[in-house]
């Protein structure tokens, strides 16, 4: 019997939610999490906005990157759910890791890079995986451990991990685990390639002008469905299908026809056995707010749904910013989320919506209450690579 995989447990932290309770109302409300960056001097730079966490972090005197300081601020928010946690600590030799990052290890690195003396220095370690071994400890999980690097796709490419280690019969239990954190790396890589808005970011605006980096950390729970009932667990979603690609079109450029964010979404439909025709669908779009992405991902849409609808796309990037490796992993978390509760999430400061054909209806800057029986959330990044993956309403 083929095994259904269904989403229990989420834990979040972002620049506009210190948790899973606050995100549900940051969506309801779209509470942007643009600020000024504090972290780095931004002099130079495109912009001095990012989103930032500015609440204080428990653990960054004890974590010696940000990166896994936020991450373990995710965690105690998935492990408010106390049967939860005991679960996972009686699975926990079973349990699968999948995480994603881009940017755990740069602090490290940066120190290394930016020392006299890094081989002389006793109080330096530069141990840049040493990330993986904190947060699987703080997890309190010791079973299999699969890191995903692919870029802004990694989040869903990690989801996709944890979903075929359940359907194979590796085990019963995975955590899919996101985090990245606001670096002055990235920050002026992004800036180099013109990729920052100078204001604060619109995506699939008119007038769009980049993305507004951010961070943020998300931990999701999924769990083979007769394990999840046995124990009586709150079930938010079902995961029913992902797909994970790389078109090789260009370095940093995706292939202006969609057709790569196409095949993506198309292929983890198929995975899903989903044949859509008037359901009601959410895509929660990688949309950045870039000239680029938005065009070509919006001409991917048309092309998978030319006839259907009811096909309702937003992006949630205009209020956490993009998140890099994390930006899969927060986006499946609201994805859950919007399936649970039954809303869309708007986008926030969408005045001039681009022109779609057919059913393809763009939010604006409201989030709706209305029927979700599907989302599909992208992930698209340099170096060609594309994720999508497809949740659906679970209905026992």
């Amino acid at each position: 019997m083929e095994k259904r995989i269904v989403v229990t447990g989420i834990g979040v932290v972002s620049s506009n939610a210190g948790n899973e309770k606050e995100l549900i109302e940051a969506l309801e409300e779209l509470k942007e999490g643009q600020s000024e960056v504090d972290l780095y001097s931004t002099d130079g730079l495109v912009s001095r906005l990012g989103c930032e966490i500015k609440r204080p972090l428990r653990y960054e005197d004890e974590c010696d990157e940000r990166t896994t300081a936020v991450a373990f601020e995710a965690i105690d928010d998935l492990y408010k759910d106390q049967s939860l946690r005991d679960m996972i600590a009686e699975n926990s030799e079973d349990v699968v890791f999948s995480f994603a990052t881009s940017m755990a290890g740069n602090q490290n690195m940066m120190r290394y890079v930016n020392s006299d003396t890094p081989e002389s220095d006793e109080d330096f370690v530069y141990i840049v995986p040493d990330f993986i071994n904190k947060i699987s400890s703080k997890l309190g999980v010791n079973g299999p451990v699969y890191t995903t690097m692919s870029a802004c796709a990694a989040g869903t490419a990690a989801a996709g991990i944890a979903f075929d280690a359940i359907k194979s019969g590796e085990t019963d239990v995975a955590i899919v685990g996101g985090t990245d954190a606001l670096t002055l790396f990235s920050s002026v890589g992004f800036s180099a390639l013109k990729a920052i808005a100078e204001d604060k970011c619109r995506p699939f605006d008119q007038e769009r002008s980049g993305i507004n980096l951010g961070e943020a950390s998300a931990f999701i729970v999924l769990e083979e469905l007769d394990h999840a009932v046995a124990r009586g667990a709150d079930i938010y979603a079902e995961v029913a299908g992902y797909a994970a690609k790389n078109e090789a079109y260009h370095i940093t450029s995706p292939r202006p026809d969609g057709e790569g964010a196409y095949i993506a979404m198309k292929e983890a439909l198929e995975d899903a056995e989903i044949n859509i025709t008037d359901e009601n669908v959410y895509v929660n779009a990688h949309g950045t707010g870039t000239k680029a992405n938005d065009t070509m991902e919006i001409k991917g849409i048309e092309k998978l749904f030319p006839d259907q609808p009811n096909i309702y796309v937003s992006s949630t990037k205009a209020i956490t910013g993009h998140c890099l490796g994390a930006a899969g992993s927060i986006e499946l978390a609201i994805s859950a989320l919007a399936l649970k509760h039954q809303f869309m999430p708007g986008t926030f400061r969408l005045d001039n919506p681009l022109e779609t054909e057919g059913g393809i209806h763009i939010l604006g800057a409201e989030t709706v209450h209305r029927p979700v029986d599907y989302v599909i959330s992208n992930s698209f990044a340099f170096a060609g690579n594309t994720a999508s993956i497809v949740l659906r309403k679970y209905a026992g």
